[in-house]
């Protein structure tokens, strides 16, 4: 027993809607971590559709969160599960799952010249 752990049964199973069912590419696009709540927890879990070797598996969660501050909507709160990109090889596809699993949130929030002059990208769409 003292080499049991929590996250080696408990685990966040992150399919993608579409990969999820070509071969190869689940391998790329499917994602697992070890991660905590269940159906009774703050940081809700659980599972409809569990794989029967993941009896524990948490394949029902928030993908959005989002926590409003109505009094000062810039310190509003946000998170999705697995980044930005719904592309797999997108550098952003996985990128926030750390934050998601530790149920941590990010701003959205600031004007256009303070984004930019934090770095911010911007991408721009003209008709030819």
């Amino acid at each position: 027993m003292s080499q049991w752990r929590w996250g080696a049964e408990h685990v966040s199973v992150l399919r993608h809607k579409v990969y999820s069912h070509v071969p190869l590419l689940d391998k790329v696009s499917d994602l697992s971590m070890p991660s905590s709540g269940d159906f009774y927890t703050l940081d809700r879990g659980g599972g409809f559709e569990v794989p029967p070797d993941m009896p524990f598996a948490r394949t029902h969660a928030a993908g959005f969160r989002g926590l409003y501050d109505l009094a000062d909507p810039d310190k509003s709160r946000f998170m999705i599960t697995t980044g930005q990109s719904g592309h797999i090889f997108s550098p952003h596809y996985r990128d926030l799952i750390p934050l998601w699993i530790d149920v941590k949130s990010i701003p959205l929030a600031g004007t256009e010249a303070e984004l930019q002059k934090a770095g911010a990208a911007e991408l721009v769409f003209r008709p030819r």
